[in-house]
């Protein structure tokens, strides 16, 4: 049981505490929308869109089925310890490891383009740059400019025999 003197400092604790000014609220960073929409399908769900090839260039789709390693031919992207590895360096970028967003600032590739490309194995995880002596800084530089969407119209372009993005204003 409290002493009179410990009674009378709580209260006069709670007068003072009672006349602070709240703080002010921390705004917390968004978790949802853009590459924090990638969240890997559970164990053992069927892989979306496996063994379907995509006939309409449809950006939203093909982000679909990356999340399940699918690519728009309908062919398996990754699986095993390379699906691993891709969801890995998703969940660092999510996570705003400063040594995973510097190197993907500095190409300056969308995040939900990233996020896609990781899951497609068109690009590799950041550990294996110095592996293979920057050919993957080339890769990543290489998805400047694009979405899903326009990288998907210029594969379905070039499947149909249309012309290749490469030269020109497409630069190599």
């Amino acid at each position: 049981m409290p002493t009179e003197f410990e009674t009378e400092v709580l209260a006069r604790l709670a007068a003072i505490e009672g006349k602070l000014p709240g703080g002010q609220p921390i705004p917390a960073p968004a978790q949802s929308g853009g590459i924090y929409d990638f969240v890997r399908p559970p164990v053992g769900t069927p892989r979306y869109g496996l063994g379907v090839r995509m006939t309409v260039a449809d950006g939203a789709e093909l982000v679909k089925r990356a999340q399940h390693c699918v690519r728009w031919t309908g062919t398996l992207a990754l699986d095993g310890s390379s699906e691993d590895a891709a969801w890995a360096e998703i969940r660092a970028i999510q996570d705003g490891d400063p040594a995973v967003i510097k190197v993907y600032a500095e190409a300056g590739a969308d995040p939900v383009t990233i996020a896609t490309a990781l899951l497609l194995g068109l690009i590799d995880p950041v550990r294996f740059d110095a592996t293979y002596f920057g050919q993957y800084v080339e890769k990543r530089m290489r998805l400047v400019g694009l979405t899903p969407q326009t990288w998907l119209e210029n594969e379905m372009a070039i499947a149909a025999g249309g012309a290749a993005p490469s030269g020109g204003e497409y630069g190599e």
